[in-house]
């Protein structure tokens, strides 16, 4: 059945209701867009600046902006910056979040300051330095008393020990964690603290117990929907059954995986299913299908420029 046409009518009320609507908008939303527009604009001209003394110039001329709104801003940037392989100019802009940040004795400011120049020290491979602003980011997060960036900080704690293949300290720390997500009952981070757990369990070689607490995070993660945590999950535990020989089984958790996500459209994720598809082909001598997915594969990575 064919959707009725407004009638003219019926135009000129839908007109008038959304005038109505745009009038019953608050005055200080608009306000709020505003603001975050001229925030947005401003670190656009951070960015661009040459010298330290630029940037102040530009702070000091518009200091109604040097805001906490500032700051997220700022370690926004720095982790897209980061996560394009601009390290540097990342770091640049992430000092500069701290700065400011200390200025303002904003402690949550500090906080995700000091957790991004934390990562990027975990990316050149200073895991010393990295756990150190991590350390002054728990500290910090005790001091706010608040439970979810605890939780954060400790996440990230975990990751730095683990990248040092220091298993058992970061198994503890993911734990701890997960202590705190239970406790403010989030489902979708308790699903990802369990798949963090399993995978410790397996770097451990404790495979049952990887293989317990993945089910867990896939039970939950299945429970709120979450496809992107849902494909994770079933690829680690395709790699489980891939790692103890059972191929067969490894191959129906990867192609869970592919089918969402192609259905969530992550073209990555989709060609590390299609790699691991093929490999696994490969391992049992089915070197035709093997090719097949492996070709597929190529052909993604040459898309996206990988």
């Amino acid at each position: 059945m064919k959707p009725a046409k407004l009638q003219p009518k019926n135009l000129v009320a839908l007109s008038l209701l959304t005038g109505l609507l745009i009038c019953l908008t608050p005055p200080h939303c608009f306000a709020q867009a505003d603001q975050q527009i001229k925030v947005q604009h401003l670190v656009e001209q951070l960015l661009a600046v040459k010298t330290p003394e630029e940037g102040n110039a530009l702070l000091n001329s518009q200091p109604e902006l040097v805001t906490p709104d500032l700051i997220k801003a700022l370690t926004k940037q720095a982790r897209e910056l980061a996560a394009g392989g601009k390290q540097v100019e990342a770091l640049m802009i992430c000092d500069l979040a701290l700065k400011i940040a200390q200025r303002l004795n904003d402690k949550r400011g500090i906080f995700l300051s000091l957790r991004v120049k934390a990562g990027l020290a975990r990316m050149r491979g200073d895991y010393k330095q990295a756990l150190e602003y991590l350390d002054q980011c728990l500290k910090l997060a005790e001091e706010i008393g608040d439970k979810t960036i605890i939780g954060d900080a400790l996440n990230s704690m975990a990751v730095v020990y683990a990248y040092q293949s220091e298993y058992p300290k970061a198994l503890e720390l993911f734990r701890r964690n997960l202590q705190i997500k239970e406790e403010l009952g989030n489902k979708h981070d308790i699903a990802i603290e369990l798949s963090n757990i399993g995978s410790i369990y397996v770097y451990q070689g404790e495979k049952m117990r990887a293989f317990e607490h993945y089910q867990r995070a896939l039970n939950l993660a299945q429970e709120v929907g979450d496809k992107g945590n849902v494909s994770a999950t079933l690829n680690s535990i395709g790699n489980l059954y891939d790692s103890q020989g059972n191929y067969a089984q490894a191959l129906e958790y990867f192609q869970q995986s592919l089918k969402i996500k192609q259905e969530i459209g992550d073209k990555v994720g989709v060609a590390r299913a299609l790699n691991n598809i093929g490999v696994t082909y490969s391992e049992q001598g089915q070197y035709a299908q093997a090719l097949d997915y492996l070709q597929q594969n190529v052909k993604l990575l040459e898309e996206l420029g990988d």
